[in-house]
């Protein structure tokens, strides 16, 4: 079963003993409470199996070159350079990949980190980077800085008013994150784009799509974690 599956049945399955937790009598909670703590386990020993791959993987390339961010930035297909990616914190060259020309991807150009990009377009199908060889990995600590640097600049344009759009509540329909499609949500009236959200793969989040109003959702499972809305990138409002 596809990584993505597992977590979203096991996520249902928590969703329908937590429900039940609500609406059964207190005699059951403790045995509803063990079959959720072995759903748990299963999904610790999936994550742990997934872990345990990577590392595999890892090891593999160990022995080769470490990569700053900067030092891949130039390996971006342009002027005869090579075009190097790094997905996994594994550095890769697709340079002879017939899908990159010229450093170019759909859209995506090489000589940067895709981890994002990825799993957007190809959700934990790892399998497809067989077609590239690995040259080396990527500087751990080098990536920490400039994701914390791009989370800083996310939450700062997520926070500006400045271009944003009137939608009408069809309009978002178009926004299902589906055949390249952006990915946007409606909560509360404001329309976030989740596009490149991890959480979010090809406009599906454990079993909810994009291009919908999901307030009810929201309200629901996330009461009490309104902090989540802050790492979205606003790009409108709902008008009537």
């Amino acid at each position: 079963m596809a990584k993505k599956d597992f977590l979203q049945q096991k996520y249902c399955e928590i969703n329908q003993l937590k429900n039940l937790l609500q609406t059964y009598p207190k005699e059951y909670c403790e045995t509803i409470i063990k079959v959720m703590e072995k759903v748990f386990d299963e999904i610790t020993e999936y994550l742990d199996e997934e872990t345990s791959k990577l590392k595999t993987a890892v090891k593999k390339v160990q022995h080769q070159r470490v990569f700053t961010v900067d030092e891949l930035a130039k390996y971006n297909g342009k002027n005869g350079a090579k075009s190097y990616i790094s997905v996994g914190g594994i550095v890769y060259d697709v340079t002879g990949v017939s899908k990159w020309n010229g450093g170019n991807h759909y859209g995506v150009t090489a000589g940067k980190v895709l981890d994002k990009e990825f799993a957007q377009c190809h959700g934990n199908k790892l399998s497809i980077m067989e077609h590239a060889a690995a040259v080396g990995v990527l500087d751990t600590n080098n990536k920490r800085e400039a994701t914390n640097n791009d989370d800083k600049n996310s939450e700062i344009n997520s926070n500006s008013r400045e271009g944003l759009r009137y939608y009408k509540i069809e309009d978002i329909s178009k926004f299902d994150g589906k055949n390249g499609n952006l990915a946007y949500v409606v909560i509360n009236g404001t329309v976030y784009d989740v596009t490149s959200m991890r959480h979010w793969i090809d406009g599906s989040h454990y079993g909810l799509s994009a291009g919908r109003d999901l307030t009810e959702y929201f309200e629901t499972c996330h009461k009490d974690e309104k902090d989540i809305l802050k790492k979205l990138r606003i790009v409108g409002t709902i008008i009537e």
